[in-house]
């Protein structure tokens, strides 16, 4: 006689655990670090987060500081959703800003799913991960600076009063120009930008390869091939005359232009060092780390990526050209990801050679440049001044004078150049 039951079936999911040691998250992270091409910067910090939330799951304690670090012995962890729960709560009570929080609770995600956690588990912080994005998404657009023109053409003037003052030599300075000018004419991330070698370049069609697999969007979506930039006619010449200046240092840099091959942390720059080392000099009006128009922000390298698109929309509606295929190509153009399909439909209507014609016609003829960098790059002919001031020889512009103190000098030196802009104008 065939029985027939009903066997009632319990929920009991949270009840589930799981168990893995250090040495599989050790392992976990040398896999990814060696699949996915991320600085050394970006690797350490999410290390670090890795290991603050496994001390969390060992002690029930969030700790900070030099003590979050890999384990000197073998630990074993178990992960229970309620474990979860409370390093959410545990987060919230240590009131971490929302750009801190999202990059906490992203690498505990990615570190969960590739040791093969169930996603009931992972979506336990998926809701405070979403809330923290869309935080730190309205907080940056709160926080974004207005930038103009001005605030470009103040920092090339500060880069050239440097190097009068002789706190840059003469490569050192003309490196720092190209690489600023770079930035200003692509409006590309200051880690692409950095990587570009001489074989990018192509006067010709006035373009810069991008390699697509050093870019955000590149990295995100897979990406192959090469992006295309384009460049000013002001950073076409100072290009040229940077490439005969450091021709040498550049072979050996094996066709880099701005870095030595191998460097892992591509936001830290050689230019972001001269930015740093320019701030005990506010007195003087050389910091380059100076406020910008908007009286709010003081001056980062990143903002010339803001100040492209913004430029651009501004350059777009004073011509006329203010309509969504001119707006989707400055997105192209600068690597922004689009952020819907209709966006995404935009960009694989627009050509190389629209992409070049809206440039020529906003961007291409921008100037930023001071006079006298105009000149040494070759863009005009050197102007005669019509009388130049006669003084001694220990105040001239250009000089420094052993018996005199530096302070005294430098405060010397920005009131003769200011006389001496005066005359070029």
């Amino acid at each position: 006689m065939r029985r027939v039951g009903v066997i009632q079936l319990k929920y009991q999911l949270e009840e589930l655990k799981y168990v893995f040691t250090s040495e599989d998250v050790e392992q976990l992270l040398a896999d990814y670090a060696s699949t996915h091409d991320v600085s050394e910067a970006y690797m350490k910090e999410f290390e670090r987060y890795v290991w603050q939330f496994l001390k969390f799951v060992k002690t029930g304690r969030l700790e900070s500081g030099s003590r979050i670090k890999a384990p000197s012995e073998r630990e074993k962890y178990v992960i229970s959703r309620e474990v979860l729960v409370e390093y959410v709560k545990a987060l919230s009570k240590e009131k971490y800003s929302n750009s801190s929080l999202t990059k906490r609770l992203q690498a505990v995600v990615i570190v969960l799913r590739r040791l093969g956690v169930s996603e009931v588990f992972v979506d336990v912080l998926k809701g405070p991960l979403r809330q923290a994005n869309i935080a730190r998404k309205i907080e940056q657009e709160e926080n974004t600076p207005s930038l103009t023109l001005e605030d470009a053409r103040e920092f090339f003037k500060r880069l050239e009063m440097l190097f009068k003052m002789r706190r840059l030599k003469k490569k050192q300075y003309v490196k720092a120009l190209a690489f600023a000018i770079l930035l200003f004419s692509t409006g590309r991330r200051v880690s692409e930008v950095v990587q570009i070698k001489v074989e990018d370049i192509d006067f010709k069609t006035h373009t810069i390869r991008i390699r697509a697999s050093q870019t955000k969007e590149g990295k995100l979506l897979g990406i192959e091939g090469h992006k295309v930039v384009f460049m000013t006619r002001e950073a076409e010449y100072v290009l040229k005359y940077y490439l005969r200046l450091n021709d040498n240092e550049i072979r050996r840099q094996e066709g880099y232009l701005f870095m030595k091959p191998g460097k892992r942390s591509l936001k830290d720059t050689f230019l972001h060092k001269i930015i740093k080392k320019s701030k005990d000099l506010e007195y003087l009006g050389a910091n380059l780390n100076f406020i910008v128009s908007d009286g709010i922000h003081r001056f980062e390298l990143k903002y010339f990526r803001k100040l492209f698109a913004q430029e651009w929309e501004r350059q777009a509606e004073k011509k006329g050209l203010n309509n969504e295929k001119v707006f989707a190509a400055v997105r192209k153009l600068t690597g922004h990801r689009p952020s819907n399909d209709v966006h995404r439909i935009n960009y694989a209507k627009i050509t190389k050679i629209e992409l070049w014609k809206y440039y020529k016609e906003l961007y291409y003829n921008l100037s930023v440049l001071t006079e006298e960098q105009i000149i040494m790059v070759g863009l005009v002919e050197e102007k005669a001044v019509l009388k130049p001031v006669i003084a001694p020889k220990h105040s001239s512009v250009m000089s420094m004078d052993a018996n005199i103190p530096m302070q005294h000098q430098e405060a010397t030196m920005r009131t003769q150049m200011m006389v001496y802009t005066g005359l070029l104008n």
